[in-house]
């Protein structure tokens, strides 16, 4: 018999609601955690850096940029070029913290962050040069173009 059956109904009440309460509290809402607010100016045509990576800036954040080393907080989109979504923080529920600089993430996606301030969004597209390169990883096949968009919501 599950623990939850055993519990009495005010509690699981009363800790389901303290819950929402603690959600509905996170001041960092007020200008991240909406894949669909862009700036009504944000360009429709994606700038290229040096090494390749295509990006362009979908709302302009308010706060600082991060550096490597900086731990942030984000909600992150990951699709392909053909539009199949490999990954979504949107769906999952919960955003993700990460360190800027990490070798786990490719090179585009370390130097995409520091071109977008905390509270901004950006999306950027890595060719498998500076993405994940000519090895398959999960359901991302090897010499893949790919499409992160990313909501900067905190630098911790």
């Amino acid at each position: 018999m599950s623990v939850l059956l055993k519990t009495p109904k005010s509690i699981v009440l009363t800790n389901l609601m303290m819950l929402l309460i603690a959600i509905a509290g996170c001041g960092d809402r007020e200008y991240a955690w909406d894949p669909l607010r862009i700036d009504s100016d944000a360009p429709t045509e994606h700038s290229t850096t040096k090494s390749g990576l295509k990006y362009k800036v979908l709302r302009k954040g308010s706060g600082d940029f991060p550096l490597d080393g900086d731990k942030v907080w984000t909600h992150f989109k990951l699709s392909l070029t053909d539009g199949t979504v490999i990954d979504n923080s949107y769906r999952m529920g919960f955003a993700s913290e990460f360190k800027v600089g990490d070798k786990n993430h490719p090179v585009g996606f370390n130097e995409g962050m520091k071109l977008i301030a905390e509270g901004g969004m950006i999306e950027l597209v890595m060719s498998p040069e500076i993405g994940y390169g000519d090895t398959s990883i999960g359901a991302i096949p090897g010499g893949s173009t790919i499409i992160y968009q990313i909501e900067l919501i905190k630098i911790r």
